[in-house]
């Protein structure tokens, strides 16, 4: 009986001591706890964040290593045009040139010299001497190589006369010989046969990487703190 008393007196002062290493969760081991668990998500979502930036890095290179042979089996061919010399300005007398003058002279009387209309010249074979200068204006140069006839036809309407026929163009009438006289020419342009690049991720987009064994595996044990 003495033996039962002095196994149940060991055991009652045993208990304290298996007692205070029983733990109780307070509410600072449980804030604690859910900042962990704050951590470690913020922790796996950076993972899979350089994860697929990786990822995406690798196909990117991959493309620019697909152009780089397709470029150099296709190698950009570029044709290269003479250049063309620019077009001297053309320079346009004011005068009309005797080519000119006969055709006016022409044009003003088709079925050549039938005598006067608006003015003689006396004696006719001073004709060209009396157009050149004086109220007429006209050159030698201009009128030297027309015939007795288109000279006659021409003092006949020149100035003074008949002003029909001048010696000199208007301002409108030199401006359209010039456009009509310039060149005009179109710029050639180098032909240029380039490779199209293409980018490694389609749309720019890389597609996400699974994250299978990247991303961090959370604990969902209770931590007790002491």
């Amino acid at each position: 009986m003495l033996r039962y008393v002095t196994l149940a007196a060991a055991f009652l002062l045993c208990v304290p001591a298996f007692a205070e290493d029983i733990f109780r969760a307070t509410p600072i081991d449980a804030e604690q706890d859910s900042r962990l668990d704050k951590i470690e998500f913020q922790l796996e979502r950076l993972v899979d964040q350089i994860a697929d930036a990786q990822d995406c890095n690798e196909q990117r290179i991959a493309g620019l290593e697909a152009d780089a042979k397709a470029a150099m089996a296709n190698p950009v061919q570029v044709v290269a045009l003479k250049p063309i010399a620019k077009a001297k300005p053309t320079l346009v007398s004011a005068r009309y040139s005797t080519a000119e003058l006969r055709s006016q002279i022409q044009q003003a009387r088709p079925n050549g010299w039938q005598g006067p209309v608006f003015a003689d010249v006396s004696p006719r074979s001073a004709a060209k001497r009396h157009l050149i200068g004086g109220e007429h204006g006209f050159s030698a140069e201009q009128i030297n190589g027309l015939s007795q006839e288109e000279t006659l036809i021409l003092h006949d309407l020149a100035p003074g006369h008949g002003s029909k026929i001048y010696p000199m163009r208007s301002r409108s009438t030199v401006v359209a010989a010039v456009v009509a006289r310039a060149a005009i020419v179109a710029p050639q342009r180098t032909v240029e046969r380039t490779v199209q690049r293409s980018s490694g991720c389609a749309n720019g987009q890389c597609a996400k990487s699974q994250m299978t064994g990247r991303s961090v595996q959370r604990s969902n044990r209770f931590r007790l703190f002491r």
